[in-house]
């Protein structure tokens, strides 16, 4: 006779009432593999005694169930089971015998809720168990590990952790690392449990009911009580931390390979229901370990390829603990020339994507330089093949070399426009000045080869060699495989049109540009100067550095008490 349910337990793990079920067909069919595991203590199963009020139907006031249910990873024969009544128990021949062992838990008040059982991933023996006595009045946290089925057992809590415990979790990785939710917070051990620290990780101070490592991707799950799910991205830094780059300074950690995402791009109108989380960012990530935040003094960090090139520099996290920083594995966005017209391709603005391979992070600390190397690699969806991305790359980078030509181009020439036109009013009407507004006209005229310019922007529908090859390379950079050989082609096409089109400017500053200054020269007044390659490479280098350049984004687990973003 099953006797009570309880509707908080967790169906998944087989457990009903006061006994452990067992399906092989995937819940088709049940088979009941344990006695009752409760007290069956009459005086908490008086839920019908209502004292007039209606009495509850949704089993929430049942008790002397089972209420979490564990089996273990490394033996499908070991099997923990615990109760709300304080009972916990284990068999080691897939429930044939069970043994009590919850006299074993030394200095766990009598008939407390055993909330959470953890099987440890890596020796049958070894099981995480919490306990919760909050509702009977004990808000400590009660956290305890046996290595040996049952018969001893190991008190883990410390004065570090607050609130009472809901759920812990063992790394299935490093098995040193430990994860414990409590009605406060997020807690986690590197070496089994002897010493906590907070993980905050932008985790909120509120109840975290379970936890869940993802076996692929490495990150921890966590399930909190009324603030959703929350996910840390990539345990893989935990894992790897060691005393040794605790006691440094600064130290990088390992990550995970970053994956080159399959670029996508979508429009919804969800109305104001809709609600999603974050998504991972398309983005490497860089961990490094601070002992102290860092105050004083620069703190950078360049990420270089596999010629040593530096690609970007980013400014690092500084606050004490794990530092994440974000490179988005992209060049910063090309440089288009002003005009009346705009590119419609979202992937015209953003930078082409590095390739597939190894990098190195340098991070400067004042004088200390440390180096660590990283992989990108492929989506493991994407069908192309290394031969269909290297010409997509080869392409992309061609097109924003070309682009950046283009926007040298326009941005000289409409320097020398506009100095022209200020020289032609500053002499008034002097010999000289139609013929500035002459060559001014006339670069006007040929800017109009290069951009749309006409009044009205995209009403008009014009569309000149930057709207044409912004285009294209948009949809080139907007995907990973071989461009077609329509793109190939028009890539030729538009590059010949911006040959002519630099050396129709070249002509034009050579025959205007000397008999003009010439005359500036007898006026006393400033020459007209076309702008260099290399000074307007320069210049923009500069304006993009001033203006923030790269932004990164940091995430820090852990921190000083007290400390400020």
């Amino acid at each position: 006779e099953i006797r009570n349910c309880d509707w908080s337990s967790d169906v998944c793990s087989s457990d009903l009432a006061q006994y452990v079920f067992r399906t092989r067909d995937q819940g088709d069919t049940w088979e009941r593999i344990s006695p009752d595991l409760s007290t069956n203590d009459p005086l908490k199963q008086q839920q019908d005694k209502s004292g007039g009020l209606s009495i509850d139907n949704s089993s929430a006031e049942n008790h002397c169930t089972v209420f979490a249910i564990g089996e273990s990873p490394k033996d499908a024969n070991v099997v923990w089971a615990g109760t709300d009544d304080g009972r916990l128990q284990v068999t080691r021949d897939g429930g044939k015998q069970w043994t009590d062992v919850t006299t074993k838990l030394s200095g766990l008040p009598r008939a407390t809720w055993i909330s959470y059982v953890a099987p440890s991933p890596h020796d049958a023996g070894t099981c995480f168990v919490t306990a919760d006595g909050h509702m009977q009045g004990d808000f400590a946290p009660h956290v305890y590990v046996t290595r040996d089925f049952g018969a001893t057992w190991q008190a883990l809590a410390d004065s570090t952790i607050r609130g009472y415990a809901h759920c812990v979790r063992q790394d299935p990785v490093n098995p040193d690392l430990v994860f414990v939710g409590t009605e406060w917070g997020l807690y986690g051990s590197l070496d089994g449990g002897h010493q906590w620290a907070r993980i905050k990780a932008g985790i909120p101070a509120v109840a975290v009911r379970d936890l869940a490592i993802h076996p692929r991707e490495g990150d921890l799950v966590v399930a909190t009580h009324g603030r959703g799910l929350w996910i840390i991205d990539d345990l893989s830094p935990l894992r790897s931390l060691t005393r040794d780059q605790l006691a440094a300074d600064c130290a990088f950690l390992t990550t995970r390979p970053n994956v080159l995402v399959i670029p996508r791009q979508e429009q919804r109108f969800e109305g104001d229901t809709g609600w999603a989380g974050d998504e991972l960012p398309e983005a490497a990530i860089i961990t490094y370990y601070l002992k102290k935040r860092h105050l004083i003094g620069d703190l950078k960090l360049e990420i270089l390829d596999a010629d040593g090139k530096v690609l970007s520099t980013i400014s690092g996290g500084r606050r004490r603990g794990i530092n994440r920083v974000e490179w988005p594995m992209r060049l910063k966005g090309p440089k288009l020339p002003p005009a009346a017209n705009l590119v419609p391709n979202q992937f015209a603005f953003v930078g082409p994507r590095a390739a597939a391979g190894t990098y190195t992070a340098r991070l400067t600390r004042n004088k200390q330089v440390l180096t660590s190397t990283f992989t990108l690699v492929a989506d493991a969806r994407s069908t192309h093949t290394a031969e269909d991305r290297a010409a997509q790359l080869t392409l992309v980078n061609r097109l924003y070399a070309d682009l950046t030509t283009l926007t040298w181009t326009v941005e000289s020439l409409q320097g020398l426009r506009d100095s022209a036109r200020v020289r032609a009013k500053a002499l008034g009407k002097d010999a000289l000045t139609p013929k500035l507004t002459a060559f001014a006209d006339r670069l006007e005229s040929l800017r109009g080869r290069f951009v749309a310019a006409k009044e009205g922007g995209r009403l008009t529908g014009e569309e000149q060699l930057r709207e044409q090859m912004g285009d294209l390379y948009g949809k080139v950079n907007g995907y990973d495989g071989r461009p077609t050989n329509g793109q190939q082609a028009l890539a030729g096409v538009l590059e010949d049109e911006l040959k002519k089109g630099i050396a129709e400017f070249d002509a034009l500053v050579a025959s205007s540009l000397p008999a003009l200054n010439s005359g500036l020269t007898a006026k006393k007044a400033p020459l007209l100067v076309r702008e260099s390659r290399e000074a307007w490479d320069k210049r923009t280098d500069e304006s993009a550095r001033s203006s923030g350049g790269l932004q990164s984004w940091v995430r820090v687990l852990g921190g000083e008490a007290g400390e400020q973003d």
